[in-house]
């Protein structure tokens, strides 16, 4: 049991932890990617997992009970955004007040993250393998597949970002070639296999860089997400920030479309 500052601030610590080793997995896909290290291999099969009887079910819940730690998901390297989004729209709820800082709080969870960065820190030269082979495929997908959808100027700006070549950059070719002007972001799919959110921006996230305890731990967080942008960068698939983030969607102001004239 920990009480509720500590467990904050050792949450803090564990993601910082996690961030440096996810920028260090990235520049080491990067860095197999420029020395021809490794090739695109053809994607697993996985075979549909049989569905589990009421018995085993029973005897993995109670397997999680009679663990030290909780079970983890498996280790994800690029995950989206650092920071959860907040709603949508507004909701009403009851007026909470702030956590008291002696709370005991349950640190199991956190603990079991904080043990795992050691397991994953022995995985990482097989993760930037496996990273490193997927970017290679997907860069020998051809046009004609559905993965990749050719710039037209009648497409959305979703398919014209999946056509932009493996920076995620927005070129003007692209912007010219979309006379909607929509401006919505690209949820669905990422820029490229090697895309990670933070690296779009030349500092790392404020709030993981001022958990550090010294300055000498800053400027290593500092140094390895350089070293990842500007490996990213140096291979082809460096990140750009959305030059459309924050302005406003004025398509409800453009013009109509000309009538439509029919010979009799």
């Amino acid at each position: 049991m920990l009480q509720h500052r500590y467990h904050t601030a050792m949450m803090e610590h564990v993601k910082r932890l996690e961030y440096v080793l996810r920028c260090f997995i990235l520049f080491l896909a990067g860095e197999l990617i420029a020395l021809g290290r490794v090739t695109a291999s053809a994607p697993r099969t996985r075979a549909k997992p049989a569905e589990k009887s009421f018995v085993q079910k029973q005897d993995e819940t109670l397997r999680d009970q009679l663990r030290d730690l909780p079970r983890l998901n498996s280790f994800s390297v690029l995950t989206p955004v650092i920071e959860g989004k907040g709603r949508g729209r507004p909701c009403k709820r009851s007026y909470t007040f702030l956590p008291d800082s002696l709370r005991l709080v349950d640190a199991g969870h956190l603990l079991a993250r904080f043990n795992r960065l050691s397991s994953v820190l022995t995985r990482v030269d097989k993760m930037a393998m496996s990273l490193a082979a997927r970017a290679l495929r997907s860069s020998l997908i051809p046009m004609s597949s559905p993965e990749r959808v050719p710039c037209e100027p009648t497409g959305s700006r979703e398919q014209i970002e999946r056509a932009g070549g493996q920076t995620g950059a927005c070129s003007l070719e692209r912007v010219l070639c979309d006379p909607t002007g929509s401006r919505e972001q690209d949820k669905q799919e990422l820029p490229n296999p090697l895309y990670y959110e933070p690296l779009a921006h030349f500092c790392p996230p404020e709030s993981l860089w001022a958990s550090a305890h010294d300055e000498a731990e800053r400027r290593d967080v500092n140094f390895i997400h350089y070293m990842a942008a500007a490996k990213l960068e140096e291979i082809g698939y460096g990140i750009r920030p959305n030059p459309y983030a924050g302005l406003p969607d004025l398509s409800c102001v453009d013009p109509p479309d000309p009538p439509t004239v029919r010979c009799l």
